[in-house]
C-alpha cells in the first residue's frame, strides 16, 4: 500500500528532473539565472555601458551648473 493513500503524490526526489518538479515559470526563471551565468562579458558590458551613461549625466550636471554659476549666456542650451 502507498504510504499517503491512494491518491496522495509525494514530492519528487532530489534525482527529479526540473521539467517534472517545477512548474512552467519555475523552468523559466531557472533558465534566466543560467544564461546570465553562461553569458557573464554580455552582463558586464551592460553594467559598463550603464556606469559611463550615469557618469555621463553627472559631468553634463556639472558643467551645465559651472556654466550657471560664472553667469555665461546659455539661453540656447
Amino acid at each position: 500500500m502507498c504510504p499517503g493513500g491512494a491518491g496522495t503524490q509525494l514530492a519528487p526526489g532530489p534525482h527529479e528532473s526540473i521539467r517534472r518538479a517545477r512548474s512552467a515559470d519555475d523552468r523559466a526563471l531557472i533558465r534566466q539565472e543560467k544564461n546570465m551565468h553562461r553569458n557573464p562579458k554580455r552582463w558586464r558590458a551592460v553594467h559598463d555601458a550603464l556606469a559611463v551613461t550615469a557618469l555621463a549625466a553627472v559631468e553634463c550636471a556639472l558643467v551645465m551648473g559651472l556654466i550657471a554659476a560664472i553667469g555665461f549666456p546659455h539661453g540656447g542650451l
